[in-house]
């Protein structure tokens, strides 16, 4: 699960053209912006990836106190019990009890300690979920801020292609000289996959978990959403296209205003995603009304059925990231790339 939450954020093409059949220098046009974007993005790579690590060791914890409530309430607490998790004191560590070890364990006093570890189990697990929603939020915090230099970047090259679609209109013919970008078969495989739709399906999954109450009846719909959800992320990455250098001329004036065209709906898109993820942002994890997280323990709520809920919400809630933001990611390579040879062919 680790390094998954943001993955693909961290990179964007750089704003320079390889020079080959014709001496063409494009540099960038605020060079300090771009250096202030890439540190925003690998300041929040970092933080997410800590948080990442941190939700982990906190969803290993409240499987291990499932497993124990789960045995005390099938079988209580007996010898076997205190030898699988209390044999150096764990137990009475965790939960801050005095709890026998094995070896002095008294059956006569069983419904005693059960009752005790019970109790502490509720108390670990509310402190634990507490921490939970804490170190997401750090995430979700990072995400914010690094997504706001996705989304302003997204306008800029909107507005940037834009003013070059009426440049390259102008041009009678692309000359002959060669940038890092995609080949015409790249970029078709590229757009085949849809991305606007598989950007919409993460965020229709970011907000439908808002509405799920926490019972056992959700399990297998958490499950199937998040493996969704992933296979679209491996359908992304298996796409990528590669950069490389080829010459501006291989692409046609028709070939070139095409690309335009769609690397200005896919800043639309990355547009949209952003507003339409304000929402999740304000109702969901900000006001703590993600019902997966918090409130109503006890009872048989720690069952193994409502942990693996949790963990699938929580593995939504990140491949939907994953998912938007390596889109983002390949979107942003496909429209520099787009822009550069675009500028090479206006610039001749």
């Amino acid at each position: 699960m680790s390094n998954s939450f943001f993955a693909g954020l961290e990179a964007f093409m750089e704003d320079n053209p390889v020079e080959a059949t014709a001496t063409v220098t494009i540099q960038p046009e605020n060079a300090e912006e771009e250096i202030e974007k890439q540190q925003d993005l690998a300041d929040a790579s970092q933080e997410l990836d800590d948080a990442d690590h941190a939700v982990e060791k906190t969803e290993e914890m409240l499987s291990r106190i499932g497993a124990m409530y789960d045995y005390v309430q099938k079988n209580g607490v007996d010898r076997t019990f205190l030898a699988m998790f209390n044999s150096d004191g764990e137990l009475s560590k965790l939960i801050k009890r005095e709890i026998p070890s094995c070896e002095a364990f008294n059956a006569e006093n069983s419904a005693d300690i059960s009752k005790i570890c019970c109790e502490g189990f509720n108390e670990v697990v509310k402190t634990a979920l507490l921490t939970l929603r804490d170190d997401l939020m750090k995430g979700y915090s990072a995400i914010r801020r690094a997504s706001q230099a996705l989304m302003s970047d997204a306008k800029s090259c909107k507005e940037k292609l834009t003013s070059l679609k009426g440049e390259v209109n102008s041009i009678k013919e692309i000359p002959d000289s060669s940038v890092k970008g995609y080949t015409k078969d790249d970029f078709k495989k590229w757009t085949a996959i849809d991305p606007a739709k598989l950007r919409d399906n993460a965020l229709s999954a970011l907000h439908t978990i808002q509405s799920w109450a926490l019972d056992e009846a959700t399990t297998p719909e958490a499950t199937k959403m998040a493996d969704e959800l992933e296979e679209d992320i491996d359908k992304i990455e298996k796409a990528e296209p590669k950069k490389q250098s080829l010459s501006v001329n291989t692409w046609s004036k028709a070939d070139l205003l095409s690309a335009i065209d769609y690397s200005i709906k896919a800043c639309d898109s990355i547009i949209k995603a952003d507003d339409q993820y304000e929402g999740f942002w304000k109702t969901g994890f900000n006001q703590g009304k993600l019902h997966a997280f918090g409130g109503g323990l006890g009872g048989g709520l720690l069952g193994s059925a409502i942990l693996a809920y949790r963990r699938n919400v929580i593995r939504i809630a990140r491949t939907s990231w994953r998912n938007m933001n390596t889109l983002s990611s390949i979107d942003n390579k496909v429209i520099h790339g787009v822009i550069r040879m675009s500028q090479t062919a206006v610039k001749q």
